[in-house]
């Protein structure tokens, strides 16, 4: 969904001429918190569960439309991610008021994102599929999740390096 998202909001961009950098820093916020809440309606649905919880912590789905097991003790994973989400949100507006070059917000929300993601991929009941990789079993959201920590990476070095370069941010 995020990479159909981008690809659409690029064309928005170089249809209407707005400026890559700022708008991807505005809308990093807002893609946050928009993923805290639609969490929360995973949770509502019980699709995304997590795995068996063994402790006193976790949640028992009854609901027959529920997409969850039912009977079971669950990881709310969905309200650990929704939680994460909403960290990640406050984090990314407090940066965007100290923001010192263009693309710096959104480069913290691909690296916030991806390592909340890959983190919470463990407590992850659902089948998502997996890929072996040197005898490391990561789910696909992981295997997503360090190429989008590399990219942020990469564009928090790059857009600092051009900032110091001379250009405006």
């Amino acid at each position: 969904g995020l990479l159909g998202a981008l690809a659409l909001g690029f064309w928005f961009l170089r249809k209407h001429r707005l400026p890559l950098w700022p708008v991807l820093d505005s809308a990093a916020p807002a893609v946050a918190l928009g993923q805290a809440i639609g969490r929360l309606g995973c949770f509502a649905a019980g699709c995304c569960y997590g795995r068996p919880s063994f402790g006193r912590f976790g949640v028992v789905f009854s609901d027959v439309k529920s997409l969850a097991p039912l009977g079971v003790r669950l990881h709310p994973v969905q309200l650990y991610s929704s939680l994460a989400n909403l960290m990640i949100f406050l984090l990314l507006l407090s940066l965007s008021r100290a923001r010192r070059f263009k693309g710096q917000v959104f480069g913290a929300y691909l690296v916030l994102y991806a390592l909340s993601r890959f983190s919470l991929e463990f407590w992850r009941g659902d089948e998502r599929g997996a890929l072996a990789i040197r005898g490391l079993s990561l789910s696909t959201s992981q295997f997503i999740s360090l190429f989008m920590l590399g990219a942020g990476v990469a564009l928090l070095f790059w857009r600092a390096a051009r900032k110091e370069g001379g250009e405006r941010g």
